[in-house]
């Protein structure tokens, strides 16, 4: 294996190629490098804005050091959650969907009972008078 120093070592010379190493983006470990110790070099004299480069055997040693099991565990944990939520989500939208469309055929259903009882009613008024004004109807004393 070859040494993190080694002059054949492939370098990463820009935030972006340290950032596609680790499939994150650039402000992402620019933050590790401030906040976590993100292990990059820089020229001697000069402040933090300038060319960066990184050796891959740096990175990877330092993110086996400074993230433990319980950091991956905990984030399929969280991954596992998100997606989760995005069920339920889901299931909440297409209760909702479900619930939606119920709510206009019950509407639609009550319309048309309402014009059932109305056609009865109007049947029974016209039965009413026409038992009324038959001529077989039977007077009662």
């Amino acid at each position: 294996m070859k040494s993190a120093s080694s002059p054949n070592a492939p370098v990463l010379t820009c935030w972006k190629d340290i950032a596609n190493y680790f499939g994150k983006g650039v402000r992402t470990v620019q933050r590790w490098e401030r906040d976590l110790g993100l292990p990059v070099r820089r020229p001697d004299g000069v402040d933090h804005k300038t060319a960066v480069i990184a050796y891959p055997g740096d990175l990877d040693d330092w993110l086996h050091s400074r993230w433990s099991r319980r950091s991956i565990e905990n984030r399929h944990e969280a991954d596992q959650l998100a997606i989760d939520r995005r069920i339920i989500s889901n299931e909440i939208s297409d209760g909702l969907r479900v619930s939606r469309e119920l709510q206009r055929e019950l509407r639609a259903l009550r319309r048309e009972h309402r014009d059932l009882i109305d056609q009865l009613s109007s049947g029974l008024s016209e039965l009413r008078e026409s038992c009324q004004q038959s001529p077989w109807r039977s007077t009662r004393p």
